[in-house]
């Protein structure tokens, strides 16, 4: 494989990229990291919810339509209590 030439910057890119490596406690040489945040920053990026997020949201929605199905919300969170799951505003 050829070697590359170094890209060529002004002096305070370079001095961005020391603050990002120190921030980011990364290596100089060729980061997963690094070129992780490149491509945040060249083509943006969508947040996606994480799972506890997305059960908090169906939580929040679904409990008020049963108000009266106490079974149901236990069933609910006994489950996540089984499957060792600890959500804040939920069961934490």
């Amino acid at each position: 494989m050829a070697k590359r030439e170094k890209r060529k910057v002004t002096q305070s890119a370079a001095n961005a990229m020391q603050e990002l490596e120190k921030w980011m406690g990364v290596d100089t040489e060729r980061s997963e990291k690094v070129l992780i945040v490149a491509e945040m920053l060249a083509y943006g990026y969508e947040v996606v919810p994480t799972p506890e997020e997305q059960f908090i949201d169906w939580y929040k929605d679904f409990c008020p339509a049963i108000p009266g199905d106490a079974i149901c919300l236990e069933v609910i969170l006994k489950t996540i209590d089984i499957l060792g799951i600890k959500i804040k505003g939920i069961n934490e």
